[in-house]
């Protein structure tokens, strides 16, 4: 049905066209430079030739054309492009016509050249037969005598031509152009004409997740792109923001399969200009270690990264981060400020100030080998209230404390913070008595336990069993029983985990808690610590003068 529709159009159209036209005389008119004294550009900026249509019919149109025609009495101005072998005239009930230059011995319009072309009206021979045109794919354009045909979606063409020879055309994207010749004078011709592919199977890939694609300039895909191409060179271009872009060229030949790797994208990379106060900063780029300030740090990759500067000098241990974001290629000036110098001159005084006093206390100044117990406690008092306001947290080191080096209870790589708080609560169970450790004499004076506490839990250490049993006797010597008997219950956890020893030291705490509970009305309690104290000290005080005080404090209780 749909056949027969277009075969009883087609006939209507061409009853429509009983005429059409004769064309003759087209030749160079050497005497008219009128092309070249009012030239014209086509599209692609090249200078057209003219050709004179000399014709006394009205309303002709002229398929091809560069810009208006012009109508000059019986002449119209027709300007093509430069290489154009064809042109086509058309009028209103008129079959159109096109003028094929081979015909008139002329291969194609020159430019700046005026040419000269009589057209005329001519009766058409009616008689016509069917062609059928089915061409694959669809989407194929179609040129009969070098008319462009309508596409028609299915691609089949139901055509009437006259009598004779007919050129056909095919052209396709991707496909290898062709062309058929056709010869009507019998009731229907068919004609089956199928386009041969070029295109090249293409896969692009990137290595960079995330990686734009792009060919020629055009967004292709992210990451990946499979697609046909054209054979030719294109220039394949891979982008990502934080990062270097890439260039490689892909050349295909026709049908060809190919795949293209296009690699990994390198990092944009910036340098770091850093200075700190003080100068000898240690640097960490997102806690990797990058030099000492001031110094470049280079090769530093696109995007948000935290840069510490740390100072340990002089007993001052301080850090301070910043946020930086690397944009581009340069190089980016950071300024750190640490610590002032003069918070560096006051630890080295502080730092001093403590050499001096432990070097006191363990050499001696007096003939019996130890330092005054009124000056040790002016000492130690003067170092902590430095150290409290500097935030101090110095480190122990051989030649600083020689005497720790064996000594169970202290050990070397303790902090000096530490020490002096060992030192503020060390309190030695008799009154204006000093305490031997190994031979080395030392000295504490301690009135203010909650102090040490404060001290401790700001450095943040956990106590050892020794630090606990100092405290709970400055909270006893000083009245504060409660304290003391929590204290001293922890030094005794602490113990039986241990493995404790019954050495005269624990004597003297347990004989001390057991008189702070009885103090807090736990007289059961009390007495049974006592008398495991008076167990331990009858074993190990060899001072009996000593024990008698321990047994008649016992008792009086």
């Amino acid at each position: 049905m749909r056949i027969h529709t277009l075969f009883l159009l087609l006939m209507f159209s061409l009853m429509s066209f009983a005429q059409g036209f004769k064309v003759k005389n087209f030749k160079v008119s050497k005497s008219d430079d009128l092309a070249a004294i009012s030239p014209r550009t086509d599209h692609q900026g090249r200078t057209c030739g003219l050709v004179k249509v000399v014709s006394k019919l009205d309303d002709l149109e002229f398929a091809d054309a560069v810009g208006k025609v012009t109508r000059s009495m019986d002449e119209y101005w027709v300007y093509l492009p430069d290489g154009a072998s064809s042109f086509t005239i058309s009028r209103p009930h008129y079959l159109p016509t096109t003028v094929r230059l081979t015909d008139f011995d002329t291969k194609f319009i020159t430019s700046k050249t005026t040419y000269v072309m009589e057209v005329k009206e001519a009766a058409l021979d009616m008689e016509k037969f069917g062609v059928t045109l089915i061409v694959k794919p669809a989407t194929v354009q179609v040129k009969v005598d070098g008319v462009d045909l309508r596409c028609e979606p299915l691609g089949e063409y139901q055509l009437l031509l006259a009598k004779g020879d007919h050129q056909c055309e095919f052209s396709a994207y991707g496909c290898r152009s062709a062309s058929r010749s056709v010869t009507t004078g019998r009731s229907m011709e068919r004609l089956e004409v199928e386009l041969e592919s070029i295109l090249a199977d293409v896969t692009i890939f990137s290595q960079t997740e995330g990686a734009e694609i792009l060919v020629n300039g055009e967004m292709k895909a992210t990451g990946r792109w499979e697609g046909k191409m054209l054979p030719g060179t294109y220039t394949v271009e891979q982008r990502l923001k934080g990062y270097l872009s890439a260039k490689q060229t892909l050349t295909l030949g026709e049908k060809e399969q190919k795949t293209l790797d296009l690699g990994a994208l390198e990092h944009l990379k910036g340098t770091l200009r850093v200075t700190a106060q003080p100068t000898g900063c240690l640097l960490w780029l997102d806690g990797n270690g990058c030099g000492q300030a001031p110094c470049d740090v280079s090769g530093v990759i696109y995007g948000k990264h935290t840069l510490t500067a740390e100072i340990d000098s002089c007993g001052l241990k301080r850090k301070k981060e910043v946020a930086i974001r690397i944009e581009d290629e340069s190089t980016q000036d950071v300024g750190i400020t640490v610590a002032s110098n003069e918070e560096l001159e006051r630890h080295a005084e502080a730092l001093a100030l403590f050499r001096r006093a432990v070097a006191l206390d363990v050499k001696g100044e007096t003939a019996k080998g130890y330092m005054p117990q009124h000056s040790a406690k002016e000492q130690f008092d003067s170092i902590m209230n430095v150290m409290e306001q500097l935030d101090s947290t110095f480190f122990v080191h051989k030649e600083y404390f020689p005497e720790y080096e064996e000594d169970p209870l202290v050990s070397p790589n303790q902090c000096v913070g530490d020490r002096m708080f060992m030192y503020y609560t060390y309190v030695d169970i008799t009154e204006d008595e000093p305490v031997k450790l190994k031979g080395n004499v030392k000295y504490t004076y301690v009135k203010q336990p909650d102090k040490a506490v404060r001290i401790a839990q700001k450095m943040g250490k956990d106590l050892t069993r020794h630090e606990q049993a100092c405290l709970a006797i400055c909270y006893y010597k000083t009245g504060n029983y409660e304290q003391a008997s929590q204290w001293f219950q922890r030094w005794h956890e602490a113990g039986l985990a241990l493995g404790e020893e019954n050495d005269y030291y624990a004597g003297r705490c347990y004989f001390f808690y057991g008189d702070a509970c009885k103090k807090l009305g736990k007289s059961t309690e009390g007495k049974e610590w006592q008398e495991l104290a008076l167990t331990i000290l009858e074993q190990t005080e060899k001072n009996q003068a000593r024990l008698k005080k321990f047994r008649m404090a016992a008792k009086g209780a």
